[in-house]
């Protein structure tokens, strides 16, 4: 990683997300912000990822947004906060519910006319299988977003909890109709089997389905902490409830490869040969990125 992801003035410990719509342009989180930095790479040998040091301020006031993720639809860039109270406090802070939409230009700045700014709380609300859930602290299996991926013309919302019977929840809202403001958005919730105390804390479009990163649903100190420690990969085919796991490395384990990190964000690298998954972690400066080849 070239250059630093900032959290104030220190270098990011809480890397959340990173998303590229091409080498030029890419966005990475640090949850713990007012904003995002937009990024580039470089391929013909190991991924490198240079980072612009300036901010690109999501807002100028109030609390950390708790940035929890963000994709892209090869125009737009869409970064999501998580919906849930806040971990230290358990109180609920308006900043953490937001939900943006914006496009950067030719010099990396955001184009004025392109950025939109909701919440996904209503949405989360008509649904009844959720509703319990909101507003609950995370130790409690209360609901909190760390997945987003633009698939088709749906945005797919990825939630760390609930973990419900086993099953880690999607929601999947209408893109066309949420941007628009539209007064009824269609959306459901998919239910995924990935087994008791796991959730989801990414996800990333890959040809017509969603990659997901799998990991524990709650903290240590919670009713949903799952006594298998180890993050996963899966893949989903959005048009069943069909998820296949994804074997780590044989030669490696988990620890020999992030170390004491945590994955916390995954995105899809399209390259002329090999199209590439790479994965940023926080509890480790900049995110430490690691690079995997996906076998076509």
């Amino acid at each position: 990683m070239d250059g630093d992801i900032l959290d104030g003035d220190d270098i990011s410990e809480d890397v959340s997300g990173i998303t590229c719509i091409d080498r030029d342009k890419c966005i990475v989180l640090s949850d713990e912000t007012l904003y995002v930095q937009s990024a580039r790479y470089s391929e013909g040998g190991p991924l490198s990822i240079q980072v612009n040091e300036d901010p690109i301020y999501m807002t100028y006031t109030g609390k950390e947004l708790d940035l929890e993720a963000t994709s892209n639809d090869g125009r737009y860039f869409y970064v999501v906060g998580s919906h849930g109270l806040a971990r230290k406090k358990q109180v609920k802070q308006a900043s953490r519910y937001r939900f943006f939409r914006f496009e950067l230009d030719s010099r990396g700045k955001i184009k004025r006319s392109s950025k939109i700014e909701l919440s996904l709380y209503k949405i989360l609300q008509s649904h009844s299988e959720l509703t319990p859930y909101l507003d609950i602290k995370l130790q409690d299996n209360g609901l909190n977003i760390e997945g987003l991926a633009c698939l088709g013309g749906s945005i797919f919302i990825g939630l760390r909890a609930p973990s419900i019977d086993g099953h880690a929840v999607v929601l999947e809202i209408n893109k066309g109709e949420f941007v628009r403001y539209s007064s009824n958005v269609h959306s459901k919730i998919h239910k995924l089997p990935l087994g008791m105390g796991k959730g989801i804390r990414d996800l990333a479009a890959y040809n017509e389905g969603l990659f997901i990163l799998v990991g524990d649903a709650g903290p240590k100190d919670s009713v949903i902490f799952s006594s298998t420690k180890e993050t996963s990969f899966a893949y989903w085919n959005t048009d069943s409830k069909n998820v296949s796991w994804i074997p780590y490395n044989s030669v490696k384990t988990q620890s020999q490869i992030f170390g004491n990190s945590k994955p916390e964000g995954i995105e899809v690298i399209k390259g002329a040969e090999n199209d590439t998954l790479v994965v940023v972690s926080d509890s480790c400066d900049n995110g430490c990125p690691v690079s995997f080849k996906i076998k076509k």
